[in-house]
């Protein structure tokens, strides 16, 4: 639905001569617009291909011992490792950095780095340390040795408002051990496969008066957005044509989803309230 056309629709309820005030009208759509994704709301699908972490080299667990120092060599483009206790690392060429910590989780690119050199003064410990011949843009996406593995669903879906099923594969089989907290995907490491999900998106804002002006509005309830939109341009000014309008508003809903709303899988554990 075009702006032009929700002005066309309002003003096919009663205004006899339009809509009146444009800002006055777009305040009126952009309120109707959030109450009505709100009950309907508007539906997406994330499709991403995921890729098994296999590591060049790994050591699952490395014991330092006080006042020595231990080279861990670097054979491919990234790194990560935990380390608990207290002691510096240095990537050769680089900048040491300490650690005071019970665990702390170290990732980084290799470059021209060929050895990871640990000293300190007291006993620790390096656990799952692994080399990747993998190089993600981001230094927060190079992998760890984790039993699962976390993604970002804002960044993967941009429009992501909550989920509305449960992660599968591209012939729809449910990912075993796969799972959704808040806005976070959560993949084994060892999955190796397409990943889809579905979810309900935040529809883009109304941030323009244009006629070509395309709304963001879900196609199966954009019927009721000019009767949502129309009571509110009356609110004020006509109290009771307005409530006439949200009663049709209301009553329209209420047989759209009483026709048939999306089936939803709810095998996740919302934190974000929408559920």
């Amino acid at each position: 639905m075009t702006y032009r056309e929700l002005t066309e629709e309002c003003a096919a309820l009663g205004f006899e001569d339009g809509v009146g005030d444009g800002e006055r009208f777009l305040y009126a759509a952009r309120r109707a617009l959030a109450l009505l994704v709100t009950e309907y709301p508007a539906a997406g699908e994330l499709n991403f291909f995921c890729e098994a972490v296999v590591p060049r080299e790994s050591q699952k667990e490395i014991f330092h011992p006080a006042g020595t120092e231990l080279s861990v060599p670097l054979s491919g483009k990234s790194y990560s490792f935990r380390v608990g206790g207290r002691g510096t690392f240095r990537p050769e060429g680089g900048v040491p950095r300490s650690f005071d910590t019970p665990s702390l989780v170290v990732r980084g690119y290799c470059g021209e780095s060929r050895s990871v050199l640990f000293t300190g003064a007291y006993d620790y410990t390096v656990r799952d340390f692994a080399v990747f011949d993998a190089c993600p843009p981001e230094e927060e996406e190079i992998p760890t040795l984790a039993p699962t593995r976390c993604f970002s669903l804002r960044k993967l879906a941009p429009d992501f408002l909550c989920p509305d099923g449960i992660p599968r594969t591209e012939d729809g089989t449910p990912i075993a051990g796969a799972s959704v907290y808040g806005d976070t995907l959560i993949l084994p490491r060892t999955f190796h496969g397409a990943v889809t999900l579905r979810y309900r998106r935040a529809p883009a804002k109304i941030l323009s008066d244009d006629p070509a002006t395309e709304i963001d509005v879900p196609a199966p309830a954009a019927h009721l957005f000019p009767l949502l939109t129309a009571s509110y341009l009356w609110l004020d000014d006509e109290p009771e044509r307005s409530q006439y309008y949200m009663n049709l508003y209301r009553t329209g809903m209420s047989a759209l989803k009483y026709a048939g709303s999306p089936n939803r899988d709810n095998a996740y554990r919302d934190t974000l309230g929408w559920a």
